[in-house]
């Protein structure tokens, strides 16, 4: 089975994880990304970016594929980079849980798989993102974490 974690591009680290982008740009700070998989299905679209409805079109899009298509697509990337373990990638630095949408993911992933998806930035720069970043999120060793007991996000989370 496929873990999944997220991060922002500028906290990732190598040790995390297979890094996977969700972000339609790549971090040219960044040479490396250009060899990371992206996830497309996962990806904010241009015609809603900007939009204050953002969330809401993107969950409809979340939906609209579906936690078999999406499994799929993340267990393909999983398997060609021969890893269990994917770290999801956008450039939102403030971990807002309604304004980032590697957190909007993690949230619809839980509550249709309820499989957690633990947030790995380890410095959180809102108090809002202060519970999804660490998920209950211990690490084990190099490169390997462990969930533990992850209650269920209520709708202000």
């Amino acid at each position: 089975m496929v873990e999944l974690f997220t991060c922002s591009h500028y906290r990732f680290a190598s040790a995390m994880g297979q890094p996977v982008r969700i972000s339609l740009m790549l971090p040219r700070w960044r040479p490396e990304a250009r060899d990371w998989p992206v996830c497309w299905t996962l990806c904010v679209r241009w015609r809603y970016f900007n939009a204050d409805d953002w969330e809401q079109q993107y969950l409809a899009q979340l939906d609209r594929y579906g936690v078999a298509a999406i499994r799929s697509e993340l267990e393909g990337i999983a398997a060609e980079h021969d890893t269990t373990q994917l770290v999801l990638l956008c450039f939102e630095r403030q971990i807002d849980p309604h304004g980032c949408h590697r957190r909007t993911f993690a949230r619809w992933w839980w509550r249709h798989t309820r499989e957690s998806v633990p947030e790995l930035d380890p410095a959180p720069h809102t108090p809002l993102g202060e519970r999804w970043a660490t998920d209950q999120l211990t690490q084990t060793g190099p490169g390997q974490y462990e969930v533990s007991s992850v209650e269920e996000p209520t709708e202000e989370e």
